[in-house]
């Protein structure tokens, strides 16, 4: 049987992009961008295709079982119906399995060419100079008469190996993997063997899986660079303990509870610093406030919460938005910029109001704060005025361009 660690070897060819099926592939299904396809494009004209494009020829069936698989390993839609795509060479299919970077930009090479082209060919199309570099189609590794699940193995391989490959977007690839081979295996095999069948160290593929555990939310901010890896790790070790470590009325959390208060947590102050610190941070909150209700779950301000009750709509385009937003709220808490102690706490619903009003219009902050603490007399709103006027200013350029 062939599985994630079978060797089987492809042969060269070469291969007409057309006819290529694309489906999902692992930095798709978590929204990693295709950053720099321009410049590879460019390099490609220049120096041709130095890593060839990985292809499986396969029939209909068997390129069902493969979407099947991406679906269910990636957690989502294989990006297309088998019905976009025409079989080719009696009833065969061709799918693009790894490269998906270097076809988007022979694609794009293709459609607009280059520099390099104008150089070499004069002005003539993209897809005449394109059909000039590569007369007899693109470098290609074949593979025919494999297994879905081998095809899904080399397309998480190539991510796991590929030189310069970020953290998360590996730690995808192990999970994949791991998925795969527990599918093939039929139970759970331990991290020791399945470290051993990728000559991996152990610890990596413990910190891949646990990190593809968090939120998404979290995840996607990894991928983004506005979360550290380190910090994202140490997390995990706050979920596992809120997942063992009952409230202090007997009662286990949710999920949704805990992640909840992972978000808070990763929106932190200590969070925009570097790791030590961040785990610092963690073990004091662990020591004074796990297993009790802490304001992390009295506090219902989450950015969906806002938008639904509040706004009525979507409020943020992005994880990236509702991460930055909540650090906002924390950094205008531990300032005060919404008030003194007590005036606003965030756990009640008039805060909430507050700052749902904040993102439609300043002076109705001020309105409400009017009535909040009328008591207080005209001097002392106009001096909390003056203290959120930064706040206001910073929480409103994230709210803006929001639908």
């Amino acid at each position: 049987m062939q599985n994630a660690g079978t060797i089987v070897r492809g042969e060269a060819g070469f291969v007409d992009i057309a006819k290529l099926c694309i489906f999902r592939q692992v930095r798709d299904c978590e929204g990693e961008e295709y950053e720099g396809i321009p410049e590879l494009a460019d390099s490609i004209a220049s120096n041709d295709l130095l890593t060839p494009l990985t292809v499986c020829v396969w029939s209909r069936k068997m390129v069902l079982e493969y979407k099947q698989l991406v679906e269910k390993i990636f957690n989502g839609d294989g990006g297309h119906e088998l019905e976009n795509f025409k079989p080719y060479d009696g009833g065969k299919y061709y799918v693009l399995v790894a490269g998906h970077r270097r076809m988007r930009s022979l694609l794009l090479l293709k459609a607009e060419g280059s520099e390099a082209y104008r150089q070499a060919y004069g002005e003539v199309s993209g897809e005449e100079c394109f059909a000039r570099q590569f007369p007899n189609g693109v470098p290609a590794r074949m593979y025919q008469g494999i297994l879905p699940q081998r095809g899904v193995g080399l397309q998480l391989e190539e991510n796991l190996n590929r030189e310069g490959v970020s953290r998360p977007v590996q730690a995808k690839a192990i999970k994949g993997l791991y998925d795969l081979e527990c599918l093939e295996d039929g139970a759970v095999i331990t991290v020791s063997e399945f470290a051993r069948r990728l000559q991996i160290k152990p610890d990596m593929v413990r910190d891949s899986l646990k990190f593809c555990d968090l939120p998404r939310i979290i995840q996607h901010s990894v991928e983004a660079g506005a979360f550290k890896w380190g910090c994202a790790l140490e997390l995990t070790m706050i979920q596992r303990t809120l997942r063992e470590k009952p409230k202090a009325d007997g009662e286990r959390r949710t999920e949704d509870e805990i992640n909840r208060i992972l978000l808070a947590l990763s929106a932190s102050e200590a969070a925009m610093k570097n790791v030590a610190q961040f785990k610092s941070h963690l073990h004091v909150w662990l020591e004074e406030v796990a297993g009790q209700a802490t304001m992390f779950e009295e506090l219902e301000l989450t950015a969906d919460g806002i938008a639904a009750g509040v706004l009525g709509q979507e409020m943020f385009r992005n994880a990236l938005e509702r991460l930055a937003f909540m650090r906002k709220v924390r950094s205008a808490l531990n300032n005060r910029w919404l008030g003194d102690s007590g005036i606003v706490p965030l756990h009640r619903p008039e805060a909430r109001k507050a700052i749902g009003i904040l993102l439609e219009e300043e002076e109705a902050l001020f309105s409400l704060f009017q009535t909040v603490i009328g008591q207080l007399g005209g001097e002392r709103l106009e001096c909390l005025r003056s203290k959120n006027a930064a706040a206001l200013s910073i929480i409103n350029q994230i709210a803006e361009g929001c639908p």
